[in-house]
């Protein structure tokens, strides 16, 4: 019979290994083999900012660098003879659930929305059309979306949907939700945060739309030599790094569902993107670049001492991905039975923490977004 001296060393030693196994999983990449990519792009009858032009050339842009073919490609024109919301639920489910049937294995779905948004009374976004044209309602509720497209609530019998959704319009990053761990992963890429409102499509201060900029770093990316991994993230990186227009909302991202950034299956483009000679939209007026990545400022909470072996194996780490994954440890402090660690990560490293929180290893709490340097602390001691 095995003795409790022994019984107490392996406990221990097996507590540390399946630590080190869930922050080894934290940074893996998942690559999917999708057996179906499909795109639905969405705007209003009653468009009047020229949003029905950038939904048309994100539908072309997308079946460029996916591959995509015309039956898979749906561009849903909400008109302005009928509620928004009684013709979504006609057309859309049925639509969805035909091309989900249609093989077995995991598929892909590219989702995108231009238009106006609002908040409810509730602070609740809505998806808008032009409601002056017309008495039907122009609207269609985040919660029709959501309830359908974006949440796992029911087993897919011929294979799980990912979801990525493209949303450009005012108060996008209404969205905004924790995280849950899920087989489905969703993730949403924002033109603005829940409070500010995009640069109107007809002004004349407007260098590019956000689906424009989308458009010219996606197909940026897929000409690039380096063959970088085309996620949200990433796409995101280069859209904050960009010169903005005033007055500056910046684009939002996150993971709704899932635990690990999706992979996106673009095609290597032969030739860079087109220069644009439109006016006023030219992407490529926006040459200007900043030195840094933007990032966000955390605090991670370890619930156990300092002084326990487990927080040291975390804290060395996080410190050990500052090279690969660019977060910098800025502080660590005790304060009784948990442990806070204060860093900064970039926004394409944000998935390693976001899947050790849903690990249980830790607790995140957002400090603040949108830093553009690195600690600074340095360089201001030695000047």
């Amino acid at each position: 019979m095995e003795s409790q001296s022994n019984v107490t060393q392996r406990q221990p030693a097996e507590a540390e290994a399946e630590l080190r196994k869930k922050l080894d999983e934290a940074i893996k990449q998942r690559n999917v083999d999708y057996k179906l990519v499909f795109l639905v792009t969405m705007s209003f009858e009653t468009d009047d900012a020229g949003a029905k032009a950038d939904s048309k050339a994100f539908a072309a842009a997308m079946k460029e660098l996916f591959g995509l073919i015309d039956e898979n490609i749906f561009e849903f024109v909400f008109p302005m003879d009928m509620h928004a919301d009684l013709h979504w639920v006609r057309t859309i489910p049925d639509w969805i659930q035909k091309l989900k049937d249609s093989c077995t294995g995991r598929k892909l779905l590219l989702l995108h929305f231009a238009g106006h948004g609002a908040l409810n009374s509730l602070g609740e976004l809505e998806l808008q059309g032009n409601q002056s044209r017309t008495p039907y309602k122009q609207a269609l509720h985040w919660i029709n979306l959501s309830e359908f497209l974006l949440r796992p609530n029911r087993t897919e019998l011929h294979g799980e949907v990912d979801v990525t959704f493209f949303l450009d319009c005012c108060y996008s990053g209404a969205f905004v939700a924790p995280v849950q761990l899920s087989d489905k992963t969703v993730e949403v890429l924002a033109a603005t945060d829940a409070g500010s409102l995009t640069t109107t499509r007809s002004s004349h201060n407007i260098t590019a739309t956000f689906t424009q900029r989308l458009i010219y770093e996606m197909r940026s990316m897929a000409y690039d030599e380096g063959k970088p991994i085309v996620t949200f993230p990433e796409i995101l990186k280069r859209m904050q790094n960009r010169k903005q227009d005033s007055p500056k909302s910046k684009p939002v991202y996150r993971m709704l569902f899932g635990e690990v950034p999706i992979l996106l299956p673009v095609k290597s483009l032969d030739r860079p993107p087109p220069a644009s000679t439109a006016v006023p939209s030219d992407p490529l007026a926006l040459e200007s670049w900043r030195p840094q990545e933007h990032s966000l400022a955390l605090k991670v909470h370890i619930n156990s001492s300092i002084n326990d072996k487990s927080t040291r194996v975390i804290v060395q780490w996080l410190h050990k991905l500052r090279g690969e994954f660019g977060m910098e440890l800025v502080g660590v402090n005790d304060t009784n039975s948990t442990t806070i660690v204060f860093l900064t990560v970039p926004y394409t490293s944000l998935y390693v923490l976001y899947r050790l929180e849903l690990r249980g290893v830790c607790k995140l709490e957002v400090i603040h977004e949108n830093l553009y340097s690195r600690n600074l602390l340095s360089m201001m001691m030695h000047s």
